[in-house]
């Protein structure tokens, strides 16, 4: 690449690039964070753009930008020799900034093949990785990485019904489920009988960072009860869910925790 240059570009007038290599959805907090960040600090590392106003790399920073009606924001404009190189730059800053998910490897590699016609020895070369690495990342099956060695927990999440699917592959691909085999299979023996509604629930807290009680989750399952919604500030609510992965908390038993510490007394308002 050359010809690099620092411009200032209103947000309103980028796009992502389609050499974006991040395949999974920007959670809902990790936006919140962003934004808080962008509102106090602003764009402290500039976004990469190609010369058709493409985002490169920097897409969070990007959406937080716009959350918060900003007029200008800083770019490294870069006139990519081919969309190959665009395509290397995007991976290596996503591989710096974010962990990327198998699939979106798999990806990855597929489109430098097709599209831009590279050998795994090439793209192995561009990257700094082996050849042995970039043929494994080319053989991607659909499964989270997890459960990858297990074939009764393959074949359950392959029979799952579709929507009950779509949520558990989610949640088993980041956060609390992605390293944990037992947490894993727990989950998916769960989906069994799970509503929807759980599930999601489940998935939502996982892509959040949290931890989550499957046990609790289950036990909550046979029970009646009830659906508590409340507004609180966003700052308080990123503050609780921040302690809460500090001190390794599932959120709906904290804070039905909470609830019961104050029912019996011992919570003083």
């Amino acid at each position: 690449m050359n010809n690099l240059k620092i411009v200032w570009k209103d947000p309103k007038d980028l796009k992502v690039a389609p050499t974006n290599v991040r395949m999974d959805p920007i959670t809902d907090e990790e936006k919140e964070i962003m934004k808080l960040s962008v509102m106090t600090e602003g764009i402290k590392e500039p976004i990469i753009i190609n010369k058709d106003n493409e985002i490169v790399s920097g897409a969070l920073r990007w959406s937080a930008a716009l959350s918060n009606d900003l007029q200008s924001i800083p770019c490294i404009l870069t006139d990519f020799k081919d969309k190959y190189e665009e395509r290397i730059t995007c991976f290596l800053q996503d591989d710096l900034h974010h962990p990327i998910s198998q699939r979106a490897k798999y990806e990855f590699v597929k489109k430098c093949v097709k599209e831009d016609n590279m050998t795994f020895d090439q793209i192995a070369h561009s990257i700094g990785k082996t050849e042995y690495t970039i043929r494994n990342w080319s053989k991607f099956e659909d499964y989270p990485e997890i459960i990858a060695s297990s074939p009764k927990y393959k074949q359950m999440l392959l029979e799952a019904p579709a929507k009950k699917k779509k949520i558990l592959q989610v949640a088993l691909s980041k956060g609390v489920f992605k390293n944990d085999f037992k947490k894993a299979t727990q989950l998916i023996d769960l989906g069994q009988d799970a509503p929807l509604s759980v599930l999601e629930g489940i998935s939502k807290d996982s892509q959040s960072g949290l931890n989550v009680d499957i046990d609790y989750r289950k036990y909550l399952i046979n029970i009646e009860t009830s659906t508590l919604e409340i507004k609180i500030p966003r700052k308080l609510d990123i503050l609780y869910r921040k302690k809460l992965k500090e001190l390794n908390l599932d959120f709906t038993k904290a804070t039905t925790d909470l609830i019961q510490k104050f029912v019996n007394g011992e919570t003083i308002l």
